[in-house]
């Protein structure tokens, strides 16, 4: 699976710290896709269960865990959703769109 170096690189430490994961999958490859010879970077990447909840249930969760994001399934719309803390307080839930 290819995953894109800049949003892992933010997201790296928090998958690595989050402590729910039963186990995670190992996987270097180039920092640039299209520099050959270039200095690999390591991903680690976990499979979350995505509990069903509204979008206040799942920041209170986020703020009990005291992570800086959370991954769950959207009562409202059944979707797969992040909720996630800013540096500044606030709460984002995002819902995405395909």
């Amino acid at each position: 699976e290819k995953i894109e170096v800049g949003y892992m690189d933010c997201l790296k430490e928090t998958f690595t710290t989050m402590g729910r994961s039963a186990a995670g999958k190992r996987t270097s490859y180039p920092s640039s896709p299209a520099s050959s010879g270039a200095e690999h970077k390591t991903i680690y990447t976990t499979k979350e269960i995505a509990k069903p909840m509204t979008a206040d249930e799942a920041v209170m969760q986020l703020e009990m865990e005291g992570s800086r994001f959370f991954i769950f399934l959207n009562n409202n719309t059944n979707q797969i959703n992040v909720a996630y803390k800013k540096q500044n307080g606030a709460f984002v839930v995002i819902e995405p769109q395909v």
